[in-house]
């Protein structure tokens, strides 16, 4: 796994593109959610993966951005 430094210009765009991705991935999801109402949707396992993943990987940006809100460790655990 390549992780640039943390300060760095790389580390700075690669923390931009995370934030983006979970911007359109939740987007997707919610969109997916308006269109398919909450019995259709449920019922579907694809999007019971998303759920899972768009939750988990929100949660880990959370945690990245308030680093005083997590314990030693907690965010590899969800990386």
């Amino acid at each position: 796994q390549l992780q640039p430094r943390d300060g760095s210009a790389l580390a700075g765009l690669f923390l931009v593109l995370e934030v983006g991705y979970n911007i359109l991935f939740t987007a997707e999801l919610v969109v997916n959610l308006y269109g398919s109402w909450l019995a259709p949707f449920l019922s579907n396992p694809w999007n019971l993966f998303d759920v899972v993943v768009v939750v988990t990987s929100v949660l880990s940006l959370v945690l990245k951005l308030l680093p005083s809100a997590t314990a030693p460790g907690g965010v590899g655990v969800l990386r």
